[in-house]
């Protein structure tokens, strides 16, 4: 084998150890004491999710209407703590 072809496939190895890595990290979500994560909402009856709105969301529910919340918190009720919580634009949408 050729020193170009060696030195190109090192390169090859280190970006897909390099990008392994990353993707490892980003699919590690949050998780409570017992295990549960807020990806468990629907598998687990302990996960649930509670949403946080302002006075005018508030409002807007008391009349029918749907409002975003503010903020999106998923709790354990099996070791009664939090397991995650977001005020992202993007996720709000999605649990409005």
């Amino acid at each position: 084998m050729t020193e170009v072809a060696k030195e190109k496939t090192d390169e090859t190895t280190s970006q897909e150890d390099s990008t392994s890595g990353s993707s490892e990290q980003e699919s590690k979500l949050p998780s409570c004491a017992c295990g549960h994560t807020r990806e468990d909402l629907g598998k687990s009856v302990d996960v649930s999710m509670r949403n946080d709105y302002n006075l005018i969301g508030w409002a807007l529910i008391v009349f029918g209407i749907t409002a975003r919340p503010i903020n999106v918190k998923w709790y354990c009720s099996r070791c009664s703590q939090v397991i995650d919580e977001t005020s992202d634009p993007d996720d709000l949408y999605r649990y409005s």
